[in-house]
């Protein structure tokens, strides 16, 4: 199984308003906007490496989210996303 972990190079700045959540990556000088779910699962990332099981539980559990197809179809989504953005990385074995 897949397990991802944030960017070794990256170092992410956290600001909150509301249900808004900001993260500024401080290796990729860029800034990223996110919501409730997308923010919890790049913490989680920034505690370690975690595959989709032990992400979902964890995301789950903060937000008080039921464990569906729902949530785990947005936590593939941002998984993708991030990837893409550098934000995260595969752990290789």
């Amino acid at each position: 199984m897949t397990s991802w972990q944030l960017n070794r190079l990256s170092k992410l700045i956290w600001r909150r308003w509301g249900d808004e959540w900001v993260a500024f990556d401080t290796a990729a000088d860029d800034t990223h906007q996110l919501d409730p779910i997308a923010a919890v699962m790049l913490m989680c990332f920034e505690e370690g490496p975690h595959d989709l099981a032990a992400l979902r539980a964890q995301v789950a559990v903060e937000l008080d989210l039921p464990v569906d197809e729902t949530l785990s179809h947005r936590l593939d989504e941002l998984v993708q996303q991030f990837t893409l953005l550098g934000l995260i990385e595969p752990v290789r074995p």
